[in-house]
């Protein structure tokens, strides 16, 4: 390990509240996010069409980087990707159906078996739920309170309510979200960081999309598990609620200069995923680890940035960058527009910051040492 010190297992406590990724106050955000409102401010900006004109140049430009076998756009890499992103694109946008459905898929519940349902200490059924989870893929699990404040407004054109219910309930007005479901189990799921490192290409775009795979793996089997012990259960990705402050809450990490959450486990190489239950469970604490505090004076995913779209400012704030920002936790926001910019130059996601990161750096020179 190099002289700056970072992400030591021994430097880790609990604390009772965060510091970046503080909540300001109870209101809920709406949800819209990069790729729903990157379309409209791009022909905002740029005029009428504009939209159409750069995904035929980004689709050229790739299609002529296959052609001339460009490293990292080879037609193998690129299948690559593609291969990986299928499990998660045919969840899309399938919030409450399929996999990521509200309520049971195919499992027997302790009812139609004749049982009792599952019942243990609280420790003991925390233990269960997070081994599981593990079993699953999962590589870090914590369990945080449900809060209101971190789920969306809506979700695809329909309004998220919590109403006194046994039952999620996905109808064509609405989603319902039983008030008793106060658990949240909390997951991130490491990334490859060998084809992460290699940003920005295709490999770099798969190590993505395996994330988002092994996602839907976990939360789909995770959600099927806690039912077939007797519980309600709502799996989830990147839809319903904000991923990372529960993370934050469940002790998974801190959130760094990037906006997004330092894992003690990862670094910022990870995908976070969650599951929304009634099956009472022992929450864990938010944790320091020194992330904070090193990123008020580090710089390198800022450095890194080609579009210069991340916070050089000393202190995280609740001053936002643009309507995709919840503008109701304390950060160092970025400009998502300036980003996704980057995004349709290189033809597929960035992920320089996440890569740089020495906390990515160093748990992936500790795996391969």
């Amino acid at each position: 390990m190099n002289e700056m010190k970072v992400g030591c297992q021994s430097d880790v406590s609990e604390v009772h509240e965060t510091t970046a990724g503080e909540t300001a106050n109870g209101e809920r955000f709406s949800g819209n996010h990069m790729f729903v409102i990157y379309p409209m401010l791009k022909e905002q900006k740029d005029g009428a069409g504009s939209m159409m004109e750069e995904e035929n140049d980004k689709n050229t430009r790739l299609a002529e980087w296959i052609h001339r076998a460009k490293r990292g756009f080879r037609l193998h890499e690129r299948s690559l990707a593609e291969g990986a992103w299928t499990l998660f694109r045919l969840t899309q946008p399938g919030v409450g159906v399929g996999l990521l459905s509200w309520t049971r898929l195919i499992v027997r519940t302790p009812v139609e078996m004749g049982v009792d349902r599952y019942s243990a200490s609280s420790k003991e059924m925390t233990d269960t739920v997070k081994n599981a989870a593990r079993r699953y893929g999962a590589g870090a699990v914590g369990i945080a309170p449900m809060n209101q404040a971190y789920v969306n407004l809506q979700e695809m054109g329909k309004p998220i309510f919590f109403e006194d219910v046994d039952v999620p309930e996905v109808t064509n007005e609405k989603f319902v979200i039983p008030t008793k479901m106060k658990w949240v189990v909390s997951i991130a799921i490491p990334m490859d960081l060998d084809l992460l490192e290699q940003v920005p290409n295709e490999n770099s775009d798969a190590a993505v999309a395996l994330g988002y795979m092994k996602s839907v793996i976990v939360v789909s089997a995770l959600a099927e598990f806690i039912r077939s012990l007797g519980y309600q259960a709502i799996p989830s990705v990147n839809d319903t609620a904000q991923s990372i402050p529960f993370a934050l809450d469940a002790g998974l990490g801190e959130m760094g200069r990037t906006n997004k959450l330092i894992t003690r486990d990862y670094g910022a190489g990870a995908r976070l995923c969650k599951v929304f239950t009634d099956m009472p469970m022992e929450y864990d604490q938010p944790i320091k680890f020194g992330v904070t505090e090193h990123c008020k004076s580090c710089h390198a995913c800022a450095d890194a940035c080609p579009t210069h779209a991340l916070s050089f400012d000393d202190e995280p704030s609740y001053k936002t960058k643009g309507p995709w920002s919840n503008p109701n936790h304390l950060a160092w926001f970025e400009d998502s527009f300036k980003c996704f910019q980057q995004w349709q130059k290189v033809g597929n996601g960035c992920g320089i910051c996440l890569a740089v990161c020495p906390y990515t750096k160093t748990r992936w020179q500790g795996m391969h040492s």
